[in-house]
């Protein structure tokens, strides 16, 4: 935690509050916006912003697209604010891209490896360090996963996202939500479910943590159906399946 950050915020915060309530008529109330391009950085042709926290920092990634095929190439995560304007960050050797920010200055994302695997990393932005989190470990064999993602980090810098993690007998890799910070390092969040042990009990994903460090995202459920559940993970009581609407069997984010 960074408390000249959280001192910073509050000055913002509180007069913008009171400029707010000014605005406020018992009619309506005016909105005007400013719309900032973000401009690619040499050697990148477009650009994507992915999050931005509460002292107005950006990030994303710069992309290529390739002509033939339409889809992004050499993406590169980059952090932007209205002062310093637009920088790229550390990659750990290819593609990066970033998805989200707290009020600390830690941005959370991916990077690809020397050896061509997706990391999920997290970057200090006033360091401008990079940690690589990495991937999941089977308890039994030791054995850990190559691939890894981050999606999401609250104001405490716990970090969450999904893992691979490799079955007792190395033959399949399924991946799950995993919860990251610095102190304590990775560890996985599990499934709702004990069947089919020899997938590691299936998948699951954790997409977004709030500042109580309660996470929330989708998981292989009990039900039988082998269907994805949503999911709610606190401190107290771990995973826990949400109510879900009997029509609908499927739970998946963006679709």
């Amino acid at each position: 935690m960074r408390p000249k950050r959280s001192s910073i915020i509050r000055q913002l915060v509180l007069p913008a509050i009171c400029f707010a309530c000014l605005l406020i008529t018992k009619y309506a109330v005016a909105y005007e916006y400013e719309v900032t391009a973000i401009q690619p950085l040499a050697g990148h042709t477009a650009s994507m912003a992915m999050g931005i926290n509460n002292l107005g920092e950006v990030v994303g990634r710069f992309y290529n697209v390739n002509a033939s095929t339409g889809k992004a190439t050499n993406r590169q995560a980059f952090v932007w604010d209205t002062t310093k304007g637009a920088r790229s960050l550390p990659s750990l050797h290819g593609d990066s891209s970033a998805w989200h920010i707290n009020d600390n200055g830690f941005v959370t994302g991916y990077s690809y490896n020397a050896n061509g695997y997706q990391r999920a990393v997290l970057w200090d932005i006033e360091e401008d360090t990079m940690v690589d989190i990495g991937a999941l470990k089977n308890a039994k064999t030791g054995t850990y996963g190559n691939a890894s993602t981050c999606y999401n980090i609250n104001n405490r810098d716990q970090v969450v996202g999904n893992a691979d993690i490799p079955n007792d007998d190395k033959t399949f890799t399924p991946f799950h939500a995993f919860l990251f910070d610095q102190a304590n390092g990775i560890w996985d969040l599990g499934t709702l479910t004990t069947e089919r042990p020899e997938w590691q009990n299936g998948y699951s994903i954790a997409y977004d943590i709030n500042n109580r460090g309660d996470v929330v995202g989708i998981a292989h459920g009990y039900d039988g159906s082998w269907s994805f559940l949503p999911f709610i993970d606190d401190e107290t009581n771990g995973m826990q399946a949400l109510q879900r609407d009997p029509n609908y069997l499927v739970c998946r984010r963006n679709q």
